[in-house]
């Protein structure tokens, strides 16, 4: 809690807005919702990008419908190849990201 606190003291400094949401680690929020005002984000999708792991763009195109949330992990080191694949397999499906309301 108290990591998650600093963070958004952090953002809170930075950003242009006050944040209104987060993805609780792990999916893990019950703690959280009784002491925040922000909201909740969970996700119907997260590759193993985190992992490094190969050849997960692909798989994750398919499965990947019009209103998905889609966990991706920024790294210093990450596979952009696979990153790209990802992207532009959404795109060529007719997706493109957008921002909470």
């Amino acid at each position: 809690m108290a990591d998650v606190e600093r963070g958004f003291s952090v953002l809170a400094e930075w950003l242009p807005e006050v944040p209104r949401y987060y993805r609780p680690p792990y999916g893990r929020y019950r703690l959280m919702r009784k002491r925040w005002p922000l909201r909740p984000v969970l996700w119907d999708l997260m590759p193993p990008d985190y992992r490094l792991q190969r050849e997960w763009a692909r798989p994750t195109v398919q499965t990947l419908r019009p209103g998905d949330v889609v966990v991706l992990h920024e790294r210093k080191v990450a596979d952009w190849a696979e990153w790209e694949t990802f992207l532009w397999g959404a795109a060529q499906k007719g997706l493109q990201a957008q921002a909470l309301p």
